[in-house]
């Protein structure tokens, strides 16, 4: 009987029982961007101690070595502002469409953004912080229980903190 190919091809190794294994597991980096800069974690750690996203002030995100500048020192090399600027502009095109009309109006969208994130992390176009990042922003939005206006506020919130993430990016990439 003739080798099988493999089949793994750009994923990785095989392991001993021929399954793929990803490069995440054979390697300790896994090829994914990891941040460059500080340690991201009392940041992540923050926001996962608030059950909506808007209990974050907008002066806790904004201010001069608040939440949004921490990350986006920690990003500093690791995330491209094409790609930072690429979900954004996806995140606030929802925001705009959610002032004028319901939550249901643009919900799916809302929850494709994530599976856009693993594509983009699956290809290593961005860092696995940032993954994170969004992915409990986005579980902090749209709460068991939240009332219309609720999740409105959620998704403001989430908006004010990947602006200025994209603002001190900018800065912050010279």
């Amino acid at each position: 009987m003739a080798p099988r190919p493999d089949m793994t091809r750009g994923r990785g190794t095989q392991n001993n029982q021929g399954f793929g294994r990803s490069s995440d597991q054979s390697h300790h980096n896994g090829g994914l961007r990891q941040s460059q800069g500080s340690d991201i974690s009392s940041e992540l750690e923050m926001i996962k101690t608030k059950k909506d996203l808007s209990e974050l002030s907008v002066e806790e995100i904004s201010k001069a070595d608040g939440i949004a500048e921490k990350l986006a020192k920690s990003f500093k090399g690791s995330l491209k502002t094409t790609q930072l600027r690429k979900f954004f502009d996806n995140i606030a095109s929802n925001q705009e469409r959610l002032k004028t009309g319901e939550w249901k109006e643009i919900e799916s969208d809302f929850y494709m953004i994530r599976p856009n994130l693993a594509y983009a992390k699956g290809r290593r176009l961005i860092p696995e912080d940032f993954f994170v990042l969004v992915s409990l922003c986005l579980e902090r939005v749209h709460t068991q229980g939240a009332s219309e206006e609720r999740i409105k506020e959620n998704y403001d919130r989430f908006v004010a903190l990947m602006q200025a993430l994209v603002a001190y990016s900018k800065y912050y990439e010279r």
